[in-house]
């Protein structure tokens, strides 16, 4: 009887010290998975570190003591940015518009702009493209493609960017080759105007010091205009042959017979009728939407290399880029709708100042 009862009183002693053991490994078990489940939580609701070079070196966005929009390249993607006036939308206080004698953006920033867009002036906001400043404003609207991101500044960038920033700063940072694995991707696009966007890139190390990268982008758009083309105006060197020799609609230019100015005044032909070929009025040609104002022609490509020994403290990174541009010019546009049934003293609708023009190339 002893015995069993000793027996016993050893087995449930055990279990006894066996229970403890048990239940601590248990919470340490579930403090484990709370932490790691915390961890992974903290992890998935962490804002995403953005770094920038606004102040001439590398500092994360939110520590950076300067008014800054940085867009991704999926930021610039995803809203449809071919050029540095598609970010007007994306960035506050910024507006760029074009200024057709020029072919030049006016870029704008907290309502301050520069009037002077040409060699002489200097602009209010200045681009940057890799840093190097763009002393021409129409090289501002070269494609946009492979970006790494692009950094807007509002507020007086002089001491940084020089006088040609007064009120802000655009820096665009193209994507420079990396050394880790061999990747590329094709974006191709279509919408309406017969709209065709296509752009790719590759990038390729060659070894653990030496990356190279290639990268390219055509877009091509009809023009949105119902333009017509007008035979009677008095320049017509870039006319073709086929709008010369367009259907005659009156035998004499001073009959009033026509739709717009050039065919209803034309001072300028032979007014004494010794050729009476040059008195006649011939209609509009419809243009040619593919070759007409504001539409898109334009193609580009870059090769970029970057070298940075193991054994050394510096780095080479050298860009070569072509871009082509053989669209036609912008042209200013006037809402009709507003204009309607405004008196000719004060210069009528658009019935009454109705003209055809003739496109001029970019040069």
């Amino acid at each position: 009887m002893h015995t069993i009862n000793k027996k016993a009183l050893s087995i449930a002693v055990a279990l006894a010290c066996s229970f403890p053991v048990h239940a601590q490994q248990a919470a340490t078990d579930n403090s484990i998975n709370t932490n790691e489940s915390k961890t992974a939580d903290a992890q998935s609701t962490s804002l995403e570190v953005i770094s920038v070079t606004a102040t001439k070196r590398k500092t994360k966005l939110m520590e950076t003591p300067v008014a800054i929009t940085a867009l991704s390249e999926a930021d610039l993607r995803q809203n449809g940015v071919n050029s540095v006036k598609d970010i007007a939308n994306l960035v506050p206080g910024l507006d760029i518009s074009t200024a057709t004698d020029q072919s030049a953006p006016v870029i704008s920033m907290r309502g301050v702009r520069s009037t002077n867009i040409t060699e002489l002036g200097d602009p209010a906001v200045g681009v940057h493209l890799d840093g190097i400043y763009s002393p021409r404003m129409q090289g501002a609207l070269a494609l946009m493609y492979d970006i790494d991101r692009v950094e807007a500044l509002r507020g007086p960038q002089g001491t940084l960017f020089g006088r040609n920033s007064t009120v802000g700063s655009i820096n665009v940072i193209s994507a420079k080759p990396e050394f880790t694995h061999l990747y590329g991707n094709l974006n191709i696009e279509g919408g309406n105007f017969n709209s065709k966007n296509i752009d790719a890139m590759i990038n390729i190390p060659v070894n653990e010091e030496f990356a190279v990268r290639f990268s390219a982008k055509g877009l091509k758009r009809d023009s949105y205009l119902e333009g017509y083309y007008d035979p009677n105006q008095y320049d017509s060197r870039r006319l073709s042959d086929d709008i010369l020799n367009a259907p005659v609609i009156s035998e004499d230019s001073y009959q009033g017979i026509g739709q717009t100015v050039t065919q209803r005044e034309n001072w300028w032909i032979d007014g004494a009728g010794t050729d009476p070929e040059a008195q006649k009025v011939r209609q509009l040609t419809p243009a040619d939407k593919s070759d007409f104002y504001n539409n898109a022609n334009e193609y580009s490509f870059r090769i970029s290399t970057l070298w940075e020994p193991l054994d050394g403290s510096f780095s080479n990174h050298t860009v070569f880029q072509k871009y082509v541009n053989d669209s036609n010019n912008n042209l200013d546009l006037v809402n009709c709708d507003k204009l309607r049934g405004r008196s000719a003293e004060l210069g009528g609708d658009c019935l009454t100042f109705y003209q055809a023009i003739i496109p001029t190339k970019l040069l």
